[in-house]
């Protein structure tokens, strides 16, 4: 009896937890998520194939398409990036995405792997693009988002599968194995065998604040509105499908009849009816007629009013708050959607753009994340992968361009990096500087030039230095330095003699060599005197 009174005393607790939470989102005014039984109760007891996921993949339309479309697109047009970590330790694939953000010298880029391929083609049906989207739409859609893969004979694939696909089975605990439906086969038979574990099945899921186990999707949250959006446009395709659209009706005048007080509306043939209609379109319709009052007499008795407006429908009242309400679930300003900014301008498109892209890279880090942890052991550098997607950036046309204006004036690029950018081909003509030059850059080039010519620096040093220091191009260096200066002349000194000095008579002699030593020797006079008194010593005269 004990064992009953305590499986007794559990249900109930159970029961009355259920009943507190389901209360709780009544009073929230979330009622449409008590029919998603994978919300309420976490995940654990309930099957993703609910009618409630059901339910919103059949309202991927309107503004709920425009919205998730946008985020998807943008996610699934950046590229994917495969690197290894440096010096990663066993098991460190749960924190090695952070990586990302640190030096470069943490990691490297890998421009070849088995991975990176079967991230660019990740199976026969899915594309890289097809994949980050469906991954992203699923997100939105229901909150989960599930990713299926493994090596098979083509090498790795990866599938994004709907989430009412995907079954989860608790036996062994929360998420521990899974099970592929496909809801257009309600009669598929299933086995213990067919199931898969956590090394075949990843996924993400965007928080429930009330429940760690439950995901709260970006259309749940609007479900009512949407619903709403819905009927609005069901309502329109039924106005204009079944309506009557005359904008007036002509009642023709009744002839007297002496059995009928107010006399007898005459029948109109077919024929009759066309010419009236004629008559009518011929003296009223047209602009010209706009405003004028229309004549009764004793054709025509009463004219009324008989379409309805969209006014009268109440569709311009309410759709306006309904689309904000739906919009603002997923982050998307109508602006991304290609409704002009009416206030603010371009500082308010800017800061649109840039809170757009957060929203994107928001989920592209959590599939990189998914990807990392999931994908990541399968290759053969066993916890050293790293898998991430370039982050959405916002795009300012006239900043970009006043950056590669400046760019290109400061010398941070050359002239053929801007033509690329421009959409131009290279200019080969080998004239390729890298900047405008200034006041000051000119006045070293000529202080260089002057090195030059006075012979203080060699033509190739100086080339060598201008291509250096200015990022000139061989022939542009050569063009400014110019030739060396020739060579000073050399001057051909004559030889010097001087005759024996044994005849007094020779005196003459002597004299004129020694000013041809002090013309053309520069030996000063004082010097040859001293030599001359030294060998008159020497020879005693």
């Amino acid at each position: 009896m004990n064992a009953l009174d305590k499986a007794y005393d559990m249900s109930r607790a159970l029961v009355t937890t259920a009943h507190a939470r389901a209360m709780q989102i009544k009073q929230a005014g979330m009622a449409d998520l008590l029919t998603d039984t994978s919300s309420v109760m976490g995940g654990i007891f309930g099957g993703k194939g609910s009618a409630a996921n059901r339910e919103r993949y059949s309202l991927f339309r309107g503004w709920v398409y425009s919205a998730i479309n946008a985020l998807a697109s943008e996610g699934a047009g950046q590229d994917v990036h495969v690197g290894r970590l440096l010096g990663a330790k066993p098991k460190e694939s749960q924190r090695i995405f952070l990586v990302r953000k640190h030096t470069a010298t943490e990691f490297e880029i890998i421009e070849d792997h088995p991975l990176l391929d079967a991230l660019e083609e990740p199976n026969p049906i899915q594309g890289q693009w097809q994949f980050v989207y469906n991954f992203i739409a699923n997100l939105m859609i229901t909150g989960w988002s599930y990713i299926i893969g493994g090596e098979t004979e083509e090498g790795l694939q990866f599938y994004s599968l709907p989430t009412t696909w995907v079954r989860p089975v608790h036996k062994e605990g929360p998420f521990s194995h899974f099970r592929i439906i496909n809801p257009n086969k309600p009669d598929q038979q299933f086995n213990d065998d067919d199931l898969l574990d956590r090394t075949q099945v990843a996924f993400a899921h965007l928080p429930n604040p009330s429940d760690p186990l439950a995901a709260l999707s970006p259309m749940a949250s609007q479900i009512t509105a949407i619903r709403v959006d819905d009927h609005i446009q069901t309502s329109q395709s039924a106005f204009f499908q079944n309506g009557v659209f005359p904008s007036v009706v002509i009642s023709i005048g009744r002839d007297p009849h002496p059995d009928v007080p107010g006399g007898v509306r005459p029948r109109l043939t077919g024929d009759q009816r066309r010419q009236v209609q004629a008559a009518i379109q011929r003296t009223m319709t047209g602009v010209q007629n706009y405003g004028h009052p229309a004549i009764v007499d004793g054709l025509i008795e009463k004219i009324e009013r008989l379409s309805a407006t969209s006014t009268e429908m109440g569709w311009e009242r309410s759709e306006n708050t309904i689309r904000t309400r739906i919009l603002s679930a997923f982050g998307v300003h109508p602006y991304i959607l290609g409704e002009p900014v009416n206030v603010g301008g371009y500082a308010q498109a800017a800061k649109i753009e840039e809170r757009f892209c957060k929203r994107v890279n928001t989920v592209l880090d959590m599939l990189g994340r998914v990807m990392t942890n999931f994908a990541g052991p399968m290759s053969d550098d066993r916890n050293r992968i790293i898998v991430w997607w370039d982050e959405c950036q916002p795009h300012d046309p006239a900043l970009y361009w006043q950056n590669l204006r400046d760019a290109r004036k400061n010398g941070d690029i050359t002239r053929n990096e801007l033509r690329s950018e421009l959409g131009l081909p290279p200019d080969e003509t080998g004239g390729d500087r890298t900047r405008q030059f200034s006041s000051a850059d000119v006045q070293q080039l000529v202080a260089v030039q002057k090195a030059v010519q006075m012979g203080e620096v060699s033509p190739e040093q100086a080339v060598s230095v201008l291509m250096v220091a200015f990022d000139m191009s061989e022939k542009d260096a050569e063009s400014i330095v110019g030739d060396a200066p020739p060579p000073a002349p050399v001057v051909e000194t004559p030889p010097v003699s001087i005759p024996a000095m044994d005849d007094e008579d020779d005196t003459d002699e002597v004299e004129d060599a020694l000013e041809q030593a002090v013309n053309y020797l520069g030996i000063s006079p004082k010097v040859i005197a001293d030599h001359v008194e030294a060998v008159s010593r020497e020879y005693g005269s």
